[in-house]
């Protein structure tokens, strides 16, 4: 007889690893195995399948309007920190970074040009913020690449030092230089 197949991990709530408001916990994956097209980085963190799964929710199905990531050393990867469902707005993910730790985020943008065609654009950020550590900064700069290499659709990368360079006007003028039909 064969064994049993494997059960699917369950669906666990992601909630916010800061204070402020931010929108209720909603569920997505909870698969901590690693993705095996991945690979390691160059700091040798690996990639859970959930958040290639999460990113695949959001950009098929528009679960979420944000993810961000944190890498889990003890795990020897990164993992989801906290999402954003459909109706959080902007300054919800500001708030969720850390003051003082770098994350990774996806963020699903959508950009009207003058001549009303929409655009959705999913965009990909390092968050490495001055004040974190240096041990931290350096480990998420050289995770970065492997990490955003599982994620198939990013339109843009930004990087940034402070959540001014990651507000809603600094992303979509970015977004806005991507497209080629404004």
């Amino acid at each position: 007889p064969k064994p049993a197949p494997a059960p699917e991990p369950a669906a666990t709530p992601v909630a916010p690893s800061h204070t402020g408001t931010a929108p209720p916990p909603i569920d997505i994956p909870n698969d901590k195995s690693p993705v095996s097209s991945s690979g390691k980085s160059v700091s040798g963190v690996q990639t859970c399948a959930e958040c290639v799964q999460a990113f695949d929710m959001m950009k098929k199905r528009k679960a979420f309007k944000w993810i961000i990531y944190k890498v889990d050393q003890q795990l020897g990867m990164t993992v989801i920190d906290t999402a954003g469902g459909p109706d959080s707005s902007h300054e919800d993910f500001l708030a969720a970074l850390p003051d003082d730790q770098p994350r990774f985020a996806v963020l699903d943008k959508v950009y009207i040009n003058k001549d009303e065609c929409r655009f959705d654009k999913i965009v990909f950020a390092l968050y490495n913020p001055d004040s974190a550590r240096i041990k931290q900064k350096m480990l998420y700069a050289s995770s970065k690449d492997a990490f955003k290499g599982t994620f198939q659709g990013v339109s843009l990368e930004m990087q940034a030092t402070d959540t001014t360079e990651l507000d809603d006007e600094s992303v979509m003028l970015r977004v806005r230089d991507v497209i080629t039909r404004k």
